[in-house]
């Protein structure tokens, strides 16, 4: 049996955020965050967060900045061009002759987020149908990201290795302990 040592073992393990700040993200904004319940052939935002606890003030004040425009957005779409989820345009969405109900997956068209990770150690924030001034925001919390701590929120720096995490000092040492 091959035998992987620990400290290697440690690095592979995905991280993601606590369910309670997770829910509390969807809470708040629930437009940006609209797709987290849809299933995997949809979106990646049904497997929520996959970043440390320490980057959950960045993402809220990210998300307190998005939510805005994505209200804006949605108000300035044209009753005609807004879809749905499961492909079909707004002429299937009304009541035929046979009575047939409006599909179940409408909603309006707006911006969402549709995977909050980290790769390379850094957040990355990937969305569908964002604005310039959107993706402007985005572009500056994943900067932000390489000096804020993943796992305490603390300021921090990219550390490599096996596993490329930024990470304070205490969080480092913690990390790397046992990697003898």
């Amino acid at each position: 049996m091959l035998k992987i040592p620990l400290f290697i073992l440690k690095k592979l393990i995905f991280v993601y955020m606590k369910n309670e700040l997770e829910e509390n993200l969807y809470k708040d904004f629930p437009l940006l965050y609209s797709e987290h319940k849809l299933p995997m052939s949809h979106t990646c935002m049904c497997w929520g967060f996959s970043c440390g606890d320490g980057w959950y003030d960045l993402i809220y004040d990210l998300s307190s900045k998005l939510e805005p425009l994505i209200k804006k957005q949605m108000n300035a779409v044209k009753f005609e061009d807004k879809t749905c989820f499961c492909g079909c345009n707004l002429s299937q969405h009304t009541k035929s002759a046979k009575g047939l109900e409006i599909c179940k997956g409408y909603e309006e068209y707006h911006a969402t987020a549709t995977q909050v990770k980290e790769k390379y150690g850094t957040l990355h924030f990937y969305t569908n149908g964002f604005t310039d001034k959107m993706n402007e925001l985005v572009n500056k919390a994943e900067l932000k990201s390489q000096k804020i701590c993943e796992i305490c929120g603390k300021p921090g720096k990219l550390r490599g290795g096996y596993y490329i995490q930024v990470l304070c000092k205490k969080c480092n040492e913690k990390n790397n302990e046992g990697d003898e």
